[in-house]
């Protein structure tokens, strides 16, 4: 079994799961914006998480970590209907934890 297919089945154990995801979003000039937030999926290259921020909009970079993995990834897309708010994000760097 080659490292990559173990990491994919993991990640989709954890998205299966959910799980805890903390995002942490820096403007320039201005303090850290930090989130926690539940995990909905998970793929190689994408997560979607639920959360409560409304400031996590699409364009935004933010630093993530969860049980699987820590990295960079820029939010593509943020849905809010009523109290729950959901995000898409694109992940850039990535590191097996």
């Amino acid at each position: 079994m080659l490292s990559g297919e173990h990491t994919g089945k993991t990640k989709k154990a954890a998205a299966k799961d959910g799980g805890l995801v903390f995002l942490t979003a820096t403007a320039s000039g201005a303090s850290s914006l930090v989130v926690s937030a539940s995990l909905v999926n998970l793929s190689e290259s994408r997560f979607c998480a639920s959360h409560s921020s409304k400031e996590l909009s699409p364009g935004r970079e933010v630093a993530f970590c969860h049980d699987i993995e820590i990295g960079v990834a820029k939010v593509v897309w943020t849905e809010v209907l009523g109290q729950e708010t959901k995000s898409g994000f694109l992940i850039l760097e990535d590191s097996a934890r």
